[in-house]
């Protein structure tokens, strides 16, 4: 009789194991499912705010601005010998996040470069530094076009740069204002 009841107690043991490594699996592979949801949600909002940031500031068109230019850093070794090489460039467009640079220099952009960028806006000097995160290349054009994002501007460069853009785009909208 010991031996029945014994043996039953091994049998519900059993199941209840069986069924707790069953239940197991079962949450492992909804929380793999779950994770891989969460991927992909998270791939999704990547690739939507990178869409949504790179246009999402005013841009404004200075053809012909000239500005010059210095590598401050590359990320790729093999270019440190361009390090604090200096360059002059037009500035295509402008907004308060970055510019589109036009220059001669073809430069990769797998590892990261950084340079100092100077130039006028309405008569008021800047100087900032900035990322090169695009490049354009043309077969019938002798230069190269970069989109840069600016990096660690102070607050007071921001606001000024704001405030020269907007003037520009008054003067624009009514060149016969005088704006400063």
């Amino acid at each position: 009789m010991t031996s029945i009841i014994i043996g039953f107690i091994i049998l519900i043991i059993v199941v209840c194991l069986v069924n707790g490594i069953v239940h197991f699996m079962d949450l492992k592979k909804q929380l793999g499912m779950k994770e891989l949801e969460k991927k992909e949600l998270k791939k999704s909002l990547e690739e939507a705010n990178s869409k949504l940031n790179r246009r999402e500031a005013f841009r404004l068109g200075v053809p012909d601005e000239g500005c010059a230019f210095e590598f401050l850093h590359f990320g790729d070794e093999a270019l440190a010998g361009l390090t604090h090489r200096k360059g002059i460039g037009k500035i295509q467009d402008i907004s308060v996040k970055g510019l589109k640079l036009i220059c001669d220099y073809d430069l990769p952009l797998k590892k990261t470069v950084l340079i100092q960028i100077e130039f006028e806006l309405n008569k008021e000097p800047f100087v900032l530094q900035a990322h090169l995160i695009r490049k354009e290349a043309h077969i019938s054009q002798p230069f190269i076009t970069y989109g840069l994002i600016f990096v660690e501007m102070i607050p007071t460069d921001q606001e000024r740069l704001v405030y020269c853009i907007n003037q520009r785009v008054l003067k624009q909208a009514n060149p016969t204002t005088s704006v400063v």
